[in-house]
């Protein structure tokens, strides 16, 4: 550590020096000793956030070179590639790009196909570095390595409710930063009417349906079996809701619903959200970006267990499958009731979305006496928790109040009318909690500040 350190004093040109004549012939040798190689491939790494320019591809190149090293007879050459992979990674995430980024990408799916859990994981760690680090250059290769990294991830998950092995949840981080790297690309590609726009959707298709089977897998499988999916870790639920965004959004018909068992995915998907516990303003954006799709989707093709018919009581036992509108509706208010200022603003925004969709299905008066008064509810507790209603959190919470106002008044006057020490009036008999609301509405459609209201709705209770 201490040499490390030292090396990082030096000038540019005698760091140069030292690695051209001391490090870099370790690289060309015949037989070299693996231990050594392990210490310059460590050096390298620690060296990577100051190293001179003209050297960056010399040293991604003998890095590389040490990746792929095999066993040298009885000698495990491991070492060499776990301190190969951590120097490429700390390399990458200092800001170097590769000129061709396809031996990486093949240097890790083969260290990924390997038998080891221990080697499958060191690539799988690289892999997911790579892809974040250079997203618009890996984007073409995604359905590929998707492919690959879902099989070795699958044979890794266990089929009854055992935690999963590290393996497997890194694959399925692995394949998060692919399904990310493939929506932003695919983001362009639509902003830029490319002539490749075919070769691309095809790609959506095996990326959707390679994204479909590892869920699956992880969990329809075990209930096939007998046996509850287990609970992921906050990090794999995100994961998984980032590959089921993508599922949700390249289902444009009932039969890919059928096809990609969207519905059973949702409902296993839905039931581990509304039992998290955990909030992470940045972990929760993929749940509340899949719920955005999930409306989308019901409004493009409805899921049948979507439906009120499927809800089941709050006073349910737990080990009762709940139906899907249940559980968001259940994600959503616990949002609201006690998450982070962030998480609270982007679970009102999703509850605009589901008020809206759900007005003009067939059964939205029974969804509204369902949901409105949740939703109100929590929405009216939080709100009285700020200190001022000139806080930015008190707009989303005071227009969710207000949409529901507008859809069953006085379902919504009763709750606002009523605290905690009964009813809640003026000394002419009227509502307390009605006249804050008005104020308040008053005052942010008054507002100078930018409102920064972004859905139709939104616009529409102030305009």
């Amino acid at each position: 550590m201490r040499s490390a350190q030292y090396l990082k004093t030096l000038p540019a040109a005698k760091v140069a020096l030292l690695l051209e004549r001391r490090v870099f012939p370790l690289y060309l040798m015949v037989a070299p000793s693996p231990y050594v190689l392990a210490n310059a491939n460590w050096i390298l790494g620690e060296l990577s956030s100051c190293l001179p320019e003209v050297l960056r591809e010399n040293v991604y190149t003998a890095l590389l070179k040490a990746l792929l090293a095999p066993n040298a007879g009885c000698v495990s050459w491991r070492p060499v590639r776990a301190s190969a992979a951590a120097a490429l990674a700390s390399l990458l995430q200092n800001g170097y790009k590769p000129i061709q980024w396809l031996p990486l990408l093949q240097a890790t799916v083969a260290g990924v196909r390997m038998e080891k859990e221990s080697e499958a994981a060191i690539s799988l760690q690289l892999l997911t570095i790579a892809v974040e680090t250079g997203r618009e250059f890996v984007a073409s290769y995604v359905p590929a390595i998707a492919a690959v990294v879902q099989v070795v991830t699958c044979k890794n998950l266990p089929s009854n409710s055992e935690p999963w092995p590290q393996v497997a949840e890194l694959g399925f981080s692995a394949i998060a930063a692919l399904a990310k790297a493939w929506e932003a690309a695919l983001s362009d590609k639509d902003k830029s009417k490319g002539k490749d726009s075919d070769k691309w959707m095809v790609g959506c298709a095996t990326v959707a349906n390679v994204f479909s089977e590892l869920l699956q897998r992880a969990w329809l499988v075990p209930l096939q079996e007998g046996a509850m999916p287990v609970k992921p870790q906050a990090l794999c639920l995100s994961d998984a809701s980032v590959l089921l965004k993508v599922i949700l959004r390249y289902g444009q018909s009932s039969a890919d619903v059928v096809e990609m068992k969207m519905e059973s995915l949702v409902r296993v998907w839905a039931n581990l959200v509304a039992a998290s516990n955990g909030w992470d303003a940045h972990g929760d954006e993929p749940v509340f970006d899949c719920i955005d799709e999930l409306i989308a989707l019901q409004e493009r093709c409805s899921i049948i267990q979507f439906s009120l018919s499927e809800v089941m009581p709050s006073s349910a036992p737990e080990t009762c499958e709940r139906s899907i509108l249940d559980c968001v509706v259940t994600f959503l208010t616990t949002a609201i009731d006690s998450a982070s200022s962030a998480a609270c603003w982007r679970a009102c925004r999703n509850v605009h979305a589901l008020l809206h969709a759900t007005q003009f299905s067939l059964e939205g008066e029974a969804l509204m006496a369902f949901f409105v008064p949740r939703f109100c509810e929590v929405a009216s507790r939080r709100l009285q928790q700020l200190t001022s209603m000139t806080v930015p959190l008190a707009k989303p919470l005071i227009l969710v109040i207000t949409v529901c106002f507008i859809n069953l008044p006085e379902e919504v006057e009763k709750i606002l009318c009523f605290d905690d020490n009964g009813p809640d009036v003026t000394e002419d008999g009227s509502c307390q909690g009605l006249l804050t609301l008005a104020e308040a509405l008053a005052g942010l459609a008054e507002s100078e500040a930018d409102p920064s209201l972004s859905l139709e709705s939104e616009m529409k209770i102030t305009g």
